[in-house]
């Protein structure tokens, strides 16, 4: 497992489903679970996220709830 993977399951160990590679993620707080789309940059999740706000869906229960986080290392120091 990359440490993407890992660092974004302990964050939200309740999502449907994690996908990418990167220290931002898109996530949905939407009906039916999380999911969170990971991305190396800010600008990816952020562009992410509008296509969803502009396009108002994410899923067939879609709420609008749509957020970029950025996922921190685990690393002391």
């Amino acid at each position: 497992m990359n440490e993407d993977l890992a660092r974004a399951l302990r964050r939200f160990p309740q999502a449907r489903w994690i996908v990418g590679k990167g220290n931002w993620g898109c996530v949905t707080f939407c009906a039916g679970g999380e999911t969170v789309e990971l991305f190396p940059t800010v600008d990816g999740a952020l562009s992410a996220r509008a296509e969803m706000d502009g396009r108002a869906c994410c899923s067939t229960q879609c709420t609008g709830k749509h957020r970029v986080v950025r996922l921190m290392s685990d690393a002391l120091g």
